[in-house]
Parts: structure tokens; C-alpha cells; sequence
């Protein structure tokens, strides 16, 4: 073949035309499946999450609302009640800042560990004095009414304290722990 005759054949051909860029929608089965998968796992994270999180508070409230019965029942328990406010006190710190944060605190270092859970001095300089001072104090010098106002505080301070931001205790940094505030 004479090489003008070929290359008219060659311009009577056509380039190669390729199927359209598949587009994005509508969306494979593998990938909706993905999307099912991921929406599912998420909800089971968040009711997980959800379901547990209330859990010591309700505990605590609970535990508290018994205290109270306790001590406002009866006139020759309210040692024993107290002490066993102030146990319940260390337990929600324990549960919210976690045992490095609160389990050797003492003295005014646990009542300002308090104060910065319920976010008021309340503990250092009101009705909260009241879980450091009563094992040294008489029953009979114990007013109903301090002890009104701290069942009324502990209780504010429990349903106000918050497991995901902790409060920074003190001679603690925030960094300590890994905790960033």
C-alpha cells in the first residue's frame, strides 16, 4: 500500500471515545453498607455513652437522699450521718477527678477540692466546713439549720458536678494526669 493511501485511511478513523466519568451519586451497595455500619456504631457509642455516664450521680443521689433521712429522722445519729456524707463527698470526687485527684486530700486541701467541684467556697468558708469540723465538735453544738444547708449544698454540689470537665484540684496542675482543662 502506497503510504498516501494509508494515511487517508488513518485520518478516516476516529479517536477512541471512553465511557463517561462515573459520578458520584448514586452511591455503590459496599458504600451505603459503610454508611449503615458507621451511623450504627456511632448511635451505640453515644446510648453507651449516654447510659453510663448518669450512673454514679444517680448512685450518689440516691445514697444521698438516704443520708438526709438519716440525719433529719433521727437526734442521736447525725455523727454517723455525717460521717457518712463526708464519704459519699470523697466518692464523688473520687468518681468525677479520679483517685490521683482526690483520694490523699486532707484538711483545707479537701475542702477547696470541694469548693472547686461545686464552683462556690461553700466548703471552706460556709456550711461545708461542717464534714471537716463535726467529728471534734459535740452533736448538741450541731445547728439543724447547718445541717439543713449542707444537705442542701452536698446535694448541689452532686448534681452540678460534672464526670467530663474535672475540676483542677489543689497543688494539682491541669496537666497532671493527662487532664486538659
Amino acid at each position: 500500500m502506497d503510504p498516501q493511501r494509508k494515511q487517508e485511511l488513518l485520518d478516516q478513523l476516529r479517536g477512541l471515545e471512553l465511557p463517561p466519568e462515573p459520578g458520584l451519586w448514586p452511591l455503590a451497595p459496599g458504600w451505603w453498607l459503610a454508611l449503615g455500619l458507621l451511623i450504627a456504631l456511632l448511635a451505640g457509642w453515644l446510648i453507651v455513652r449516654h447510659i453510663r455516664k448518669p450512673t454514679w450521680k444517680k448512685s450518689a443521689l440516691r445514697e444521698h437522699r438516704r443520708i438526709s433521712a438519716q440525719i433529719q429522722d433521727s437526734v442521736a445519729a447525725p455523727a454517723q450521718a455525717l460521717a457518712a456524707l463526708s464519704v459519699l463527698m470523697r466518692r464523688v470526687a473520687l468518681a468525677v477527678n479520679g483517685r490521683s485527684g482526690a483520694a490523699a486530700l486532707t484538711d483545707g486541701d479537701w475542702l477547696s477540692a470541694l469548693d472547686s467541684l461545686s464552683k462556690s467556697t461553700e466548703y471552706t468558708h460556709g456550711a461545708g466546713a461542717l464534714l471537716q469540723r463535726h467529728p471534734y465538735m459535740p452533736i448538741a453544738q450541731i445547728e439543724p439549720g447547718a445541717l439543713a444547708e449542707l444537705l442542701a449544698l452536698t446535694e448541689r454540689t452532686i448534681r452540678t458536678a460534672d464526670r467530663t470537665r474535672p475540676a483542677v484540684m489543689p497543688n494539682q496542675s491541669p496537666e497532671a494526669d493527662g487532664v486538659r482543662l
